[in-house]
């Protein structure tokens, strides 16, 4: 089943799609009442939530529910779920609430969809890895990665194997990064015994 903006949610019965999940959480909502008052804080989560959900909207996604600092929703084609995560980070909180930061998670696979939710393994590794991740990260699971049709070689890097609570085998993560991030990447590995060319190293500081 391929998901669309026309897709009926309330429904009486269950019913199994394939789906990219992201869950967006607003970071520090707690310290941002404390810091700023109850009203101020609650406009300013507002604000965004909203924004976030139109940027969703724009990438072909759509939200199921916002509630309190979070926002979930499902994408049809993971590389919009990737390009909503990018143009989340940057529109809200890079230029219209820099004030704010996002963690996001994303997973790829089959969920339960009723009565205007979802559910099921897929949501819940979005979720976790939304949870894990820090602030203005996203972190991607392995199934996303696997469908994608172009594989945003510059934009992902491994993260690793984590463990999520309720799974009971560490989940392999990748982490998407920026424009900015992408150019400038350190990624440890084994290195070669042999060097073709040369094995000094000229390393510049400032």
């Amino acid at each position: 089943i391929i998901v669309t903006q026309e897709t009926r949610l309330h429904m009486s019965e269950a019913t199994s799609i394939n789906t990219t999940v992201m869950f967006a959480d607003i970071c520090d909502s707690t310290l941002l009442f404390s810091k700023l008052g109850d009203e101020k804080a609650y406009s300013l989560i507002a604000q965004a939530l909203n924004l976030a959900g139109g940027l969703i909207k724009n990438h072909n996604g759509m939200v199921l529910r916002t509630k309190g600092d979070d926002v979930l929703c499902i994408f049809a084609n993971p590389e919009d779920a990737l390009n909503a995560s990018l143009a989340i980070h940057d529109e809200i909180c890079m230029h219209r609430l820099p004030d704010l930061a996002v963690s996001i998670g994303l997973s790829s696979g089959s969920a339960l969809l009723a009565q205007g939710d979802i559910q099921g393994d897929t949501v819940n590794i979005a979720a976790r890895l939304a949870s894990f991740a820090k602030a203005g990260q996203t972190l991607v699971s392995s199934h996303t990665i696997d469908i994608l049709d172009h594989p945003h070689s510059s934009m992902i890097r491994p993260f690793g194997a984590i463990t999520l609570k309720g799974k009971s085998a560490p989940v392999s993560t990748f982490e998407l990064l920026n424009n900015s991030e992408s150019d400038e990447i350190t990624q440890v590995g084994p290195a070669p015994l042999h060097f073709s060319h040369s094995n000094r190293m000229s390393l510049k500081f400032q």
